[in-house]
């Protein structure tokens, strides 16, 4: 999970492998920010207890790999 805070705002790293891609929001407030990622059609998952949150383009890939 890569949740960081700049000047108070909530930016989310994306978790897929080699991937440096952010997503910035304009929300201080977690859930809000948090329900913004999601309608930009990151993925957000809780793995063994660790959440990830991954970008479109490495959900894409994940598929690809999975056919």
């Amino acid at each position: 999970m890569t949740v960081e805070r700049q000047y108070g705002v909530v930016n989310f790293c994306c978790d897929g492998k080699r991937c440096a891609q952010v997503y910035e929001t304009e929300h201080n407030n977690f859930m809000e920010a948090l329900e913004e990622l999601k309608e930009a059609d990151w993925s957000v998952r809780n793995i063994k207890g660790e959440w990830l949150h991954v970008c479109p383009d490495c959900q894409e890939a994940e598929n690809a790999l999975a056919l």
